[in-house]
């Protein structure tokens, strides 16, 4: 299940529009990294098929042809809408799912682009009055037919929410995505670490900036001016 905003080189919403063709190499990129990784691994000749889900926005962001040129094993699930979104085609016959380009949920920490699956329609999600992120809710749906969570590829704030669930995901690899700033103007961990706590980031303030409830007095102002 490929995302987008815990890639490598990605570090903008505005990107996908801006900087499309940039935007769609680095998914391409990272994606053959792994598919060179599965090469390299022992467990390599016993892999039958491996399931690519498009799973950023509308799921039209990966070439198939590129793809299948990488290994013939590889089939591409693309388009929108579809059922189980981001896990479609999900059964027992799967000995593993890999998370690839995940990311914090909406209000992490040292998230790179946080949010809670589409902001537009989702802000937060509870289970049990327990806020869960994709990756919860992805791995919890893969764990109904017992099959376990193997790679990881995010920010920083997703490990840190994975260490806690670790039940969830048992066994699995995460590669860290590092987040550098190159002249866009990108808040990363490391300028955190050195000028401070930058706090909860936007989804967060939109409702608590120092006490300002910022929603609520773009609500009132619209009513009443």
């Amino acid at each position: 299940s490929v995302d987008i905003e815990g890639l490598a080189g990605i570090v903008h919403f505005s990107q996908e529009k801006e900087e499309k063709q940039r935007f769609r190499k680095a998914m391409h990129n990272q994606l053959e990294w792994i598919i060179e990784g599965i090469h390299q691994s022992e467990k390599n000749d016993e892999i039958e098929e491996i399931t690519i889900a498009d799973s950023h926005g509308t799921g039209m962001n990966l070439d198939y042809d590129y793809l299948s040129d990488l290994d013939d094993r590889i089939s591409l699930i693309s388009g929108y809408p579809r059922p189980n979104y981001m896990m479609p085609l999900l059964d027992e016959s799967y000995d593993a799912v890999f998370f690839v380009g995940y990311h914090g949920a909406v209000g992490s920490m040292h998230a790179n682009m946080d949010h809670t699956y589409a902001l537009s329609v989702i802000h937060r999600l509870r289970i049990n009055n327990k806020a869960m992120s994709k990756t919860q809710i992805n791995a919890a749906y893969a764990s109904e037919f017992n099959i376990p969570v193997a790679l990881i590829v995010g920010d920083n704030a997703l490990k840190e929410e994975v260490n806690k669930v670790i039940d969830m995901v048992n066994d699995y690899e995460y590669v860290l995505i590092e987040i550098e700033d190159q002249g866009l103007n990108v808040v990363t961990y490391e300028f955190a670490l050195k000028y401070g706590e930058l706090g909860p980031v936007y989804g967060h303030q939109w409702r608590d900036f120092f006490g300002v409830d910022q929603l609520l007095n773009l609500e009132r102002d619209l009513k009443e001016n």
